[in-house]
């Protein structure tokens, strides 16, 4: 899967279209500017974390991303969710660096 040019899904869309190509755990946040899964509750770098794929959705803030993503320590497939707001601060480097891996 790779980062679509269609437009943008709605939330739901986008959660249901990557929950069925099974990334389905718990999924992973950001956290100290780190993303963390919340199988395992392992810290990673950005780079570290596999980056399945990525789609964007479209809310009245904004757009958002939903990533599809892989835990180097446990191999937990899930996602990472990032709303319009998560791209304030250094939340927004790690949106933007996730994003660029999938170029």
């Amino acid at each position: 899967m790779s980062e679509t040019e269609r437009a943008p899904a709605t939330f739901t869309e986008a959660v249901t279209e990557l929950e069925a190509t099974g990334y389905d755990s718990m999924g992973f946040s950001i956290e100290d500017g780190a993303v963390v899964c919340l199988e395992c509750n392992a810290a990673h770098d950005q780079g570290a974390v596999g980056v399945g794929g990525m789609l964007r959705y479209a809310t009245g803030a904004g757009e958002g991303h939903v990533f599809a993503l892989a835990c180097p320590d446990c191999s937990a497939h899930g996602l990472l969710f990032a709303g319009p707001e998560a791209m304030a601060g250094g939340t927004g480097d790690i949106i933007d660096a996730l994003t660029a891996r999938l170029r």
